[in-house]
């Protein structure tokens, strides 16, 4: 048959019927950890391939009685199960341990339909194509928003230290009068919530090194 992936010794499963209810539900997850066949002990829960359907199908069900049988001159064991709903009667077929799976540990309730939902067409395009289209969407927005705000900061700068630069030359005409080699260098922080947040505007004579340095605020 074909075999039940696994991971880290654990076989996740969906559950697409009843015959274990109420202990376990249709659309639960189950996980069921490999176990060896000796270690199955009578009230376990096991998993394993369907004997009646030449293992193409898997059922989990409660272990009512172990035996041993002997096949080729060789002792084997082998499960009699039966299913928890009251209905349910002993399996017909029993269990070879070559079929078995492992011994159910735990399951999360529904998370079954939800991983079966996923797996439809309609489940792949709300639970993976939608939410790319709108992580790019929202990106896109962002860009743009951003953008807009950094044209208008640097208007907003520039309306603001138009002026301030014209009064701090006039202020300090005579420092610079007569000099060469002017450095001027503007420091800003951007824009809070539509106000300045910081400005400094330096003037540099680079022989002499004097600077004024004015915080604009």
């Amino acid at each position: 048959p074909d075999k039940v992936p696994t991971l880290f010794g654990t076989a996740p499963m969906i559950v697409q019927s009843g015959s274990m209810e109420p202990t376990i539900k249709t659309g639960d997850l189950i996980f069921s950890k490999v176990t060896e066949p000796e270690d199955v002990k009578e009230g376990d829960i096991i998993s394993f391939y369907d004997p009646d359907s030449n293992g193409k199908t898997v059922n989990t069900h409660r272990v009512i009685k172990i035996e041993t049988v002997v096949e080729d001159e060789k002792e084997q064991l082998q499960f009699r199960t039966k299913g928890d709903f009251k209905l349910n009667k002993e399996d017909k077929t029993p269990v070879p341990a070559e079929n078995l799976i492992g011994v159910y540990q735990f399951r999360i309730a529904g998370a079954g339909n939800v991983a079966m939902f996923m797996q439809s067409t309609l489940g792949f395009v709300i639970c993976v194509i939608l939410p790319i289209a709108l992580f790019v969407l929202y990106d896109f927005i962002r860009r743009k928003l951003y953008e807009k705000k950094n044209a208008e900061d640097t208007e907003a700068l520039n309306e603001y230290i138009t002026p301030k630069l014209r009064q701090i030359l006039a202020d300090d005409i005579e420092l610079l009068d007569g000099r060469d080699g002017l450095e001027l260098m503007m420091e800003y922080n951007g824009i809070h919530n539509g106000e300045l947040v910081y400005r400094n505007i330096i003037l540099t004579t680079l022989d002499t090194g004097k600077s004024t340095d004015e915080k604009l605020t």
